[in-house]
Parts: structure tokens; C-alpha cells; sequence
């Protein structure tokens, strides 16, 4: 099976049904594929509309010019330059995932922001005791999304991007998850970066 990721656009269907059509004696090449065009493609901007990855700091603005894509479900793939860090999933729409990751004030990308220094310094122990005490509230004793504050703090975070792989096909999506996530978790181990921040990893 051949499968072509060249002039991959923001939000490609592609990807899915690439990933999904995929048995296993195939599917790490195929996530190889999609990485190297993926990692070789331009950040999306206001002159490069049709590209695959965008810098958290302009999710907004892509969310303005692709709601449609944004009321999608499907998988997610964070990275920080040319390290794949997390994949994610959603079964409602990426517009309200992403809440947890942009849009909210007390959001991953906004707490990174905000405490950048003290995370890269101290790690968890960067957080003030109110946000703790506020994640704690909301969240348990799971500190998940901390975690990857603080993950994207040290990878530096004007680095850090996102693509979508969205789909219409909901049945399939954990399926494709559990599938991917071992096989780009390896990928990372074979390129010699960190492992994922998926909490099989973290």
C-alpha cells in the first residue's frame, strides 16, 4: 500500500483514513510517512494558509478561518519542533478539546506561558500553590495537564505546534489511538527523543 502525505493541508483527512486503512505490518511507516511531511512542512500563517502545523500561539486565529474543521472529532498530535511529544483524541469537537490547551485562561499553553521560568526551573514545583490548589479542585489528585505545562515550558515554548487528523468515522478513533500511540512513542526512542507525555510514557 502506498500511501502519499505530499501537500498535506491543516486538518487533512488524509491522515485518519491513511492511519485507519493501515494493517500492522504497515502502520509504523506509514506514521513515519506522515511524520516526514509533517516535520518538513511550514508553520501555518495568514501567507501559508494551506500547510499542516500550527504554532499554539496562532490556534486562535486558525480557529476563526476553519470552524468547520473545528467542530470535527478525531486525533490530535502536539509536537515542539521536530519531537512529537503527545497524541490525543476527542469524540466532541477540537473547538472544545482545546479548551484544556488554548482557549481556557488557566489552559496548558497559557499556564506554560505564564510560568515559564519557574516550570523550567523547578519543574511542578514551579506552580504557585493557587494553581495547585485549583487543579486539585477540578482535576484530583492527577496532575496530567500539569504535567504537560510543564513538559512544554522545557521544550521551549514558542516551539510548540499542533496538527489535526480529523475524521468522520467516530467508531474508529479510540481504536486508531491505542493503535498509534506504542508505534510513535517507539519513534521517538528510535530518533533518540524523550518519549511521549501520554500518560502510557510519562
Amino acid at each position: 500500500m502506498n500511501v502519499s502525505f505530499e501537500n498535506l493541508e491543516f486538518g487533512d483527512f488524509r491522515i485518519f483514513n491513511a492511519l485507519s486503512n493501515s494493517n500492522n505490518n504497515i502502520f509504523a511507516d506509514v506514521y513515519s510517512s506522515l511524520l516526514n511531511e509533517l516535520l518538513n512542512s511550514n508553520f501555518w500563517s495568514e501567507n501559508t494558509l494551506k500547510v499542516p502545523r500550527v504554532l499554539w500561539q496562532n490556534g486562535r486565529d486558525v480557529r476563526n478561518v476553519q470552524k468547520e474543521l473545528f467542530s470535527k472529532s478525531g486525533l490530535y498530535l502536539w509536537g515542539a519542533d521536530n519531537i512529537p511529544r503527545y497524541i490525543g483524541k476527542t469524540h466532541q469537537s477540537f473547538n472544545k478539546r482545546f479548551n484544556r490547551y488554548i482557549w481556557g485562561k488557566k489552559s496548558q499553553c497559557n499556564l506554560a506561558q505564564e510560568y515559564e521560568k519557574e516550570l523550567e526551573q523547578s519543574g511542578l514545583d514551579g506552580f504557585p500553590q493557587d494553581i495547585l490548589d485549583w487543579y486539585k479542585k477540578n482535576y484530583g489528585n492527577s496532575k496530567v495537564r500539569l504535567q504537560g505545562a510543564v513538559d512544554f515550558a522545557e521544550q521551549g515554548l514558542k516551539s510548540i505546534w499542533f496538527a489535526l487528523f480529523p475524521t468522520d468515522d467516530l467508531c474508529k478513533i479510540d481504536e486508531i489511538e491505542k493503535k498509534l500511540i506504542p508505534v510513535a512513542n517507539e519513534w521517538n526512542i528510535r530518533n533518540n527523543y524523550a518519549p511521549l507525555i501520554n500518560i502510557q510514557y510519562n
